[in-house]
């Protein structure tokens, strides 16, 4: 790697990649910038809901887009968690189903982001899948980096 050593990161798409071309540079960041924006939110004077209202419109887009692997996720989905458990009130061991649960009898209106980020995959694919352009849907899609969650779905392809 001598020759590129010194070169600066690009960003790209939302990532940022250095000269190694891994993806734990970005990982960090992201980490580091979820931290910064939760803190931040945390520190203002208002009430949890308001707290939670603007995670959820402003925090969870732009961590969708810059996600990388399904473990990542769920790593930045843990500490999401204990912050909107934290702005709303809910005792420590309340369960992310329960706090992201669909099903359940109170039903809070949060979306996690390990689901937001499944639905990102999924709309990914049947876009390559379903493109008009016979070159792209013919090509099957190949999303290395999501790969535990596209195995997991893979009916999909098979559709």
């Amino acid at each position: 790697m001598g020759q590129f050593a010194n070169v600066q990161p690009v960003k790209s798409l939302g990532k940022l990649f250095d000269a190694s071309l891994k993806d734990s540079a970005a990982i960090q960041k992201c980490n580091d910038e979820l931290g910064a924006w939760l803190t931040k939110v945390d520190k203002y004077d208002l009430p949890g809901r308001f707290k939670a209202w603007i995670y959820q419109l402003s925090i969870l887009p732009s961590l969708v887009a810059s996600a990388g692997l399904l473990t990542t996720v769920e790593s930045l989905e843990r500490k999401i968690s204990s912050f909107l458990r934290k702005w709303l009130g809910l005792p420590w061991s309340l369960t992310s189903a329960a706090l992201y649960g669909t099903s359940n009898i109170l039903q809070l209106s949060f979306s996690g982001l390990t689901e937001e980020f499944k639905v990102a995959c999924t709309r990914e694919v049947q876009q390559h899948r379903d493109s008009r352009d016979c070159k792209v849907s013919s090509a099957g899609t190949e999303m290395k980096k999501k790969s535990l969650y596209l195995q997991a779905i893979g009916v999909l392809n098979k559709l």
